[in-house]
């Protein structure tokens, strides 16, 4: 009796863990659809499509906060946030652009790959 209950325990959890996999998996489906279709649209705006991502990516990895960055000329220049508020880009305005060195955790990730 002990065997088919630990057979019956270990199935049900495979299931949970199968139906979990699968749900990720749809979710991440509908971020990549979400942001071609967003490509498709904006060929000309990269900021909306920079935007659409960051927002994909936080949704996806269920964070508070997020950001894009690209480096230019030796610089980290932020290019999307989340959330896109007045108030998020005026703190990361006093802080960006900043060098790709190792005085950031962002700068260190650059650097050292």
């Amino acid at each position: 009796m002990t065997s088919t209950t630990d057979d019956l325990a270990s199935a049900e959890r495979r299931i949970q863990e199968l139906t979990k996999e699968h749900s990720e998996a749809r979710e991440q489906q509908a971020a990549t659809s979400e942001v071609l279709g967003i490509i498709s649209r904006s060929q000309a705006d990269i900021h909306h499509v920079f935007s659409a991502i960051m927002d994909c990516a936080v949704r996806l990895c269920r964070a508070d906060l997020g950001s894009i960055c690209r480096v230019e000329d030796g610089l980290i220049v932020p290019v999307a946030l989340h959330p896109d508020t007045t108030e998020f880009w005026k703190v990361i305005d006093e802080n960006f652009p900043r060098p790709v060195d190792t005085s950031s955790n962002l700068g260190r990730a650059l650097v050292e790959g």
